[in-house]
């Protein structure tokens, strides 16, 4: 008989109502006879071949002995049960039909649960990996169907002050029935946390506990702390086990769901032993990682304006900001502002100090750009930039800093991000328009001053000089913005710059931004034109400061000749046009041609004149093409 009920709810077909109906009518009829069934049903879910006998079962000091002496030497077979979940499914009916449905009956009798309680201590205080796995599988069952039982008791009590309750039962017996309950939990509580590391069934007993603690939260949690099995299954590398914890927390803290009493003593556990665990498996576990940040920044908005993680945790959760996964970069971002803010918190400083975090952490793990502007967009989305003197302050600040240009090219970046994103929302007429036309004329406001401040660093005054661009001014013009002042001071800057730049590519973009307004402002071609003639002027005049006696010995005067080639040349490869101006040009470029070598040029500065020599090349050929066109005009006249 004792073989028939692994067999039938195995390999059987024979529903679980069926069998348990057929056990209780004989436990009913023996009970000796149907304690020995279902603690033969343990026996035989180890694999061991042991037929069990009335005298092997006495205290739980015989039964360890029994296993020990008896069971583990007989024997072995495997069974696979565990490895369909079919199999699982029929036992754990079985169990809680036994249990849990007919809960006051078995209070009433509690024999055979005696002593299966019993059988399952003696299996996980064994040495044998079998019999310490199905203790801790059916030590997960016990406990689930117990705590329901706990439930429905503590229900019964609380409606003892209902006029209509006519149950029998007096208050005591209640009580004594919860303390037999309680009692059982804890010793099943003992051996699942003591029996979870078998990779078959930690995945079953995790599930079971994480749905218990989330059906039963003021039992488990509040009443009688279950939330240290978790603890113990954290000590294993498993992915299912721990997405299924992970979620588990998620549900508990939400207090949508539980009350806040829950999410509090939940929050308070994690803190303790878990945290180190539970963000090291993260880090590993990548399909995890938007549940787990949906824990952390639970945890993190009870505790606003402070870190209660280890500073190198942080330092990792941080980074989640540059995640590729939307999700996960606003959970982190929801992270990261906890830490050093609270929701009421209206001070100013405290973005700038958000931000700076930021791209220190952008700048220190060199994190990739696109990440950092998927970032900014988020941030820009949850309106964080809700002035531009933060970024601005903090641009100022950087270009006074000598040895961070990398942090002050990020700086940049953002500003040009902030603003295009401006535009596009104000095209888009997404969000408040007051808001962000106030926006573009703190903008505008503001952008002349940061951009000369840049202007000694060559690579982030060109970065920077993106937001100048001419394609800007028919955007910003509709909206009705007057933008003299802007203009007088963008372009006072642009004619500095022009005017005493030094590097190639910064003046080449410079003058593109100048010539990029030529059909929008009126004064661009007069400065143009200007600008021509100066060069020219300043090439002619430093030209005849050289001759036959401080040729190549005057270093500063070699170094004034370069800079007049270098921005020369820069003008030329934007505009060819140059016709009156060829002769002196003409003159100049080919005759230093021949004296190159004697001015003992470097080989950059060298290079820059041949770019010019090449330039003229082609302005003599466009003015000789456009020679050849008049005359030929004139001809067919």
């Amino acid at each position: 008989m004792a073989a028939k009920l692994i067999t039938s709810l195995v390999e059987g077909e024979q529903p679980v109502e069926e069998l348990y109906g057929t056990w209780r009518t004989g436990y009913r009829a023996d009970t000796d006879q149907g304690t020995l069934e279902i603690l033969q049903l343990a026996l035989d879910l180890t694999g061991f071949c042991y037929e069990l006998q009335l005298n092997d079962v006495g205290n739980t000091a015989d039964l360890r002995e029994f296993v020990r002496s008896k069971l583990v030497k007989s024997s072995y077979q495997e069974t696979g049960v565990f490895g369909k979940t079919a199999n699982h499914k029929r036992i754990f009916q079985l169990l809680e039909m036994m249990i849990a449905r007919e809960y006051q009956e078995l209070l009433l009798d509690n024999i055979w649960l005696n002593y299966f309680v019993r059988v399952l201590i003696a299996f996980c205080e064994s040495n044998e990996d079998e019999c310490k796995m199905v203790g801790g599988y059916l030590s997960t069952l016990v406990l689930v169907n117990m705590v329901y039982v706990r439930n429905q008791l503590g229900n019964h009590r609380q409606g003892r002050i209902s006029p209509d309750d006519d149950d029998e039962t007096s208050p005591g017996d209640t009580e004594q029935q919860l303390r037999y309950v309680h009692k059982v939990c804890n010793m099943m509580l003992r051996n699942v946390e003591g029996s979870s590391s078998y990779k078959i069934t930690l995945p079953i007993i995790s599930e079971l506990i994480c749905r218990t603690l989330e059906a039963y939260p003021m039992e488990c949690i509040i009443e009688n702390c279950m939330l240290d099995v978790l603890t113990a299954f954290l000590q294993h590398r498993n992915c299912k086990m721990f997405q299924t914890v992970a979620i588990c927390l998620r549900n508990l803290l939400n207090t949508d769901i539980h009350k806040e009493e829950v999410s509090n003593r939940v929050a308070k556990y994690f803190l303790g032993v878990p945290e180190k665990r539970f963000t090291q498996s993260m880090f590993t576990y990548k399909s995890c990682e938007k549940v787990c940040m949906e824990v952390i920044v639970s945890i993190q908005r009870q505790n606003y304006g402070k870190a209660v993680f280890d500073e190198a945790v942080v330092e990792k959760l941080r980074q989640q900001m540059f995640h590729a996964d939307h999700v996960i970069r606003t959970y982190a971002i929801d992270f990261h502002v906890g830490t050093l803010c609270s929701p009421d918190d209206t001070d100013n400083g405290k973005n700038l100090e958000i931000l700076q975090h930021i791209l220190k952490l952008y700048v220190r793990y060199e994190h990739r750009t696109d990440l950092l502007s998927a970032l900014i967009t988020d941030l820009w989305q949850l309106e964080f930039f809700d002035d531009w003197d933060m970024v601005f302050k903090l641009l100022e600040e950087e270009t006074a800093r000598k040895d961070n240009h990398f942090m002050m090219y990020s700086v940049v970046h953002v500003i040009n991000q902030c603003f295009a994103l401006l535009m596009n929302d104000l095209d888009q007429k997404a969000g408040s328009q007051p808001r962000l036309l106030g926006l573009l004329r703190d903008f505008m406001q503001g952008y002349p001053s940061i951009l000369q401040k840049c202007s000694s660093y060559e690579h982030a005054y060109m970065i920077l000089l993106q937001s100048a661009e001419a394609t800007f001014h028919e955007r910003i013009k509709q909206y009705n913005i007057n933008v003299d002042q802007y203009y007088d001071g963008l372009f006072a800057v642009l004619e500095e710059v022009a005017h005493s730049g030094r590097n190639f590519i910064m003046l080449n973009k410079n003058l593109a931004v100048i010539r990029g307004y030529w059909n929008i402002i009126m004064d661009v071609e007069q400065l143009w034109a200007e600008l021509l003639q100066h060069y020219t002027n300043e090439l002619f005049e430093t030209r005849t400061k050289i001759n036959s006696r401080n040729i190549g010995k005057c270093r500063e005067l070699c170094e004034q000749y370069a800079d007049c080639v270098t921005r020369l040349t820069a003008f030329l490869e934007l505009d060819l046009d140059v016709k009156s101006h060829l002769p002196t040009l003409r003159n100049i470029v080919f005759n230093d041609y021949r004296l190159l070598d004697k001015m003992e040029l470097s080989s950059e500065q060298k290079a820059m004149f041949y770019r010019l020599y090449k330039c003229l090349f082609q302005v003599i050929i466009k003015a000789m093409q456009a020679d050849l066109h008049t005359a030929a005009g004139k001809e067919t006249f």
